[in-house]
């Protein structure tokens, strides 16, 4: 349980979302936007009992370096938790690439000999950047490979959508293939969202959008002993290799999956919001 006495410090990575309650904290981390905001949603609709607190990019006060592997960011963040948290066991989550964050706090809390009782990850895939250490002409086939099967993926997706529904998916599309091609953008697969524009950004904004970026870039996951809830969008946009467990079955011991409604950017959007945060509070519930 958090320590009353100890207040998170302004600029600190740890921020409380809502710091009241008896229940056992829940800790939420970024995704590629940086945004804690978008999880108010979800938050306003668990158990008034329930704490939770947020954990945003070291560097965005302008001032500290941030940090440019999955690695260091997880022990950075798994550091400011230790300090006010004193209970051993410890609840974490996150949204997209934050998943990806949270998943190597769990591993580093575990090997540290500390107990996570939930790992959370809201519509993440298990990218992994593993193939760049492979020899050039397999990850060439392995690459092409799987551009032939996006492209396949993209083309019976919209035959098969409602004609409503086609202008707006066939201008995402194009959204993510200029943001490819200009190279403007900085892009987390598989958001589809950009990271900005660095001409729209102040410049150390950019500067930590381009390190979490790069970290996720060389980000090589490892196996991690323990039970993983996928929370998965029901509606997909975006091509995914592995489409039921998102590749997590490759690296846990079991993968627990929660059909969520709305895409990737609208899971936390009213009406899902709803029934997204009863789904999570039954989690947390069950592993108190």
């Amino acid at each position: 349980m958090i320590d009353k006495k100890i207040e998170p410090v302004l600029w600190g990575s740890l921020v409380p979302i809502r710091s009241k309650g008896t229940k056992k904290p829940l800790y939420l981390v970024h995704g590629a936007g940086l945004n804690l905001l978008l999880y108010t949603t979800i938050v306003s609709h668990l158990d008034p009992d329930q704490p939770v607190f947020g954990l945003q990019a070291k560097g965005l006060d302008g001032v500290e370096e941030p940090l440019y592997t999955i690695e260091e960011i997880a022990a950075y963040y798994n550091q400011e938790i230790l300090k006010v948290d004193k209970s051993g066991t410890y609840a974490l989550a996150g949204f997209s690439m934050g998943g990806q964050i949270a998943y190597d706090m769990a591993r580093q809390l575990v090997e540290a000999g500390y107990n996570v009782s939930f790992l959370g990850v809201f519509d993440t895939v298990s990218e992994n950047a593993s193939d760049k250490h492979i020899p050039f002409i397999k990850r060439y086939v392995l690459r092409t490979d799987r551009l032939f099967h996006q492209i396949a993926w993209v083309a019976g997706t919209f035959i098969k959508m409602p004609l409503t529904k086609k202008q707006e998916f066939f201008a995402l599309k194009m959204r993510t293939l200029k943001q490819k091609i200009t190279k403007n953008d900085y892009e987390i697969k598989p958001e589809g969202a950009s990271l900005g524009k660095q001409s729209e950004l102040p410049k150390y904004l950019h500067k930590v959008h381009r390190a979490n970026y790069l970290a996720l870039e060389k980000y090589i996951l490892p196996p991690y002993p323990g039970k993983l809830h996928l929370f998965r969008a029901m509606d997909q946009k975006f091509y995914i290799k592995e489409p039921v467990a998102y590749g997590w079955d490759e690296y846990v011991d079991e993968v627990v999956i929660h059909h969520i409604p709305g895409e990737h950017s609208t899971i936390f959007a009213p009406p899902n919001d709803n029934l997204f945060a009863q789904v999570l509070q039954k989690c947390l519930n069950e592993r108190d």
